[in-house]
């Protein structure tokens, strides 16, 4: 479905200083995020790479669930999606941060993972017939794999969005739409591993076919979250104030209602 480019609006003063704002408060809850985690891991090494894994993989759900929801309003256009439209380019845009806040993980592989526990495969034959895909090498060479496949669609998706807004016409919004068909296939299928080896691995004894899937569903209804909760920070000023609805905010409070039934229903069938 072709669509044309949201109106392309100057950031106006109230919303300079809004943006200002959150960025500031945001920062400074970053710092003392940092803080808490260095304190962490000076006092409990493994326990803070379990804690870090955690709190990672509920960002890096919105960053990448961004993306996936992106590509999902190319595909299918509607006013639902181009109200929240910059606010999913700049969320995927993390995720280059995303890629270099994952090296910590990198490093606290032996705390985390059984498989990488070379006395307790010698002893465990599920561990062993595992091995070939559960190892370091490899399991790091997937994580570079995902990083470069999902910041290549990022790349491209903003980058043919900041061209449709300079020149205008139809081929660039073409573009992102036949990109944006292969990319959700791409990221469902990259998601289902990444869950797998960061986080099901976890637990190497357990097996589950339908956890990717409530993984990408997850990370839609996080993203859903986000979205709303700052295009309602963002609406009360120019020029979000001059385009957005209580129409537009009933449409994504139904499609987050409607994703809130599948995870249920996922976590149910898990």
């Amino acid at each position: 479905m072709i669509q044309t480019a949201p109106a392309n609006f100057s950031i106006t003063s109230q919303l300079a200083e809004a943006l200002t704002k959150y960025r500031n408060i945001a920062a400074f809850l970053g710092l003392v995020g940092l803080g808490t985690c260095v304190a962490g891991w000076v006092m409990d090494p493994t326990q803070f790479f379990r804690s870090y894994l955690v709190g990672y993989f509920f960002w890096f759900g919105i960053s990448v669930g961004s993306l996936a929801l992106l590509m999902v309003q190319h595909l299918t256009g509607g006013a639902w999606g181009m109200v929240i439209r910059r606010i999913l380019e700049a969320g995927s845009r993390t995720l280059p941060y995303m890629a270099i806040l994952f090296i910590p993980i990198l490093f606290g592989v032996p705390n985390l993972y059984e498989w990488d526990d070379a006395t307790k495969v010698a002893h465990d034959v599920i561990l062993q017939k595992k091995a070939l895909y559960l190892n370091a090498p490899f399991w790091i060479a997937r994580v570079v794999i995902y990083f470069v496949i999902w910041n290549l669609l990022m790349y491209l998706l903003n980058k043919w969005s900041k061209q449709e807004d300079t020149e205008g016409g139809f081929k660039h919004a073409i573009n992102m739409e036949k990109l944006s068909a292969p990319g959700i296939v791409i990221y469902v299928f990259t998601i289902t591993f990444a869950v797998t080896d960061w986080v099901m691995s976890l637990t190497p004894h357990w097996f589950s076919t339908i956890f990717g899937f409530m993984t990408a569903v997850g990370e839609g209804l996080s993203t859903f979250a986000f979205s709303i909760a700052v295009l309602a920070l963002l609406m009360s000023v120019p020029p979000m104030s001059q385009v957005v609805t209580k129409k537009h905010l009933h449409d994504l409070g139904k499609l987050m209602f409607a994703f809130v039934m599948l995870w249920a229903y996922m976590n149910f069938s898990q």
